[in-house]
């Protein structure tokens, strides 16, 4: 990796431009296994001492998406996301 990226929400620094994708992503709702209705990427960085995740999640509807939850660790059943499981 190059220089470290600034986490910012933005996946334009070289650091991210030059690290892998990760593809085959499925849903979980509406349709369990499906294809994302969106387009969407993830890359992900891995230093000494940290893994960073990058999503860029496109919506084709976005005014229709649902979000209200602002707190850390909410419960968003009820709300479009982005889930990442680690299996350490």
């Amino acid at each position: 990796m190059t220089d470290a990226p600034r986490i910012d929400g933005r996946l334009d620094e070289a650091a991210w431009l030059e690290a892998d994708s990760i593809g085959d992503l499925t849903q979980v709702e509406p349709v369990e296994g499906g294809g994302p209705s969106g387009r969407t990427v993830v890359r992900v960085l891995a230093t000494g001492d940290a893994l960073i995740i990058g999503v860029r999640a496109d919506d084709p509807d976005a005014a229709r998406m649902t979000t209200y939850s602002r707190a850390r660790d909410a419960n968003l059943g009820g709300e479009d996301h982005v889930r990442i499981v680690l299996d350490t």
